[in-house]
């Protein structure tokens, strides 16, 4: 269900004239009510600091291999789940798309 927001200084977001700055989706109840459900539950199941805690752990794995294996893994970045891993092909620093895909098709398998 599409939604979004939108947030900012007021000089800014008072510029408009009421009507004069909207979207399709602008006032869609069915769509602020999942919304609000959605915020809901990532309150209440702490999704955040879940994710933090989480995102630490797989960061830190993702580190070591980076350390086991700096060949292949020319960086790690990432806050709480937002991570992403950049593999090279030894030697060119080329992006290793192989590689990348095969990692992915074993996540897959393996449910991830």
């Amino acid at each position: 269900m599409p939604v979004s927001a939108l947030i900012g200084p007021a000089w800014l977001m008072d510029l408009p004239s009421p009507g004069e700055m909207s979207s399709t989706h602008g006032g869609n109840p069915v769509c602020a009510a999942a919304a609000i459900a959605n915020l809901k539950i990532i309150e209440d199941e702490q999704l955040v600091g879940r994710a933090a805690t989480t995102g630490a752990a797989v960061l830190e794995r993702l580190r070591q291999l980076q350390h086991d294996w700096p060949q292949y893994v020319r960086s790690v970045h990432g806050p709480g789940l937002f991570i992403s891993i950049h593999l090279q092909v030894p030697g060119t620093g080329e992006p290793h798309v192989e590689l990348a895909d095969a990692l992915v098709a074993e996540a897959v398998r393996r449910g991830v």
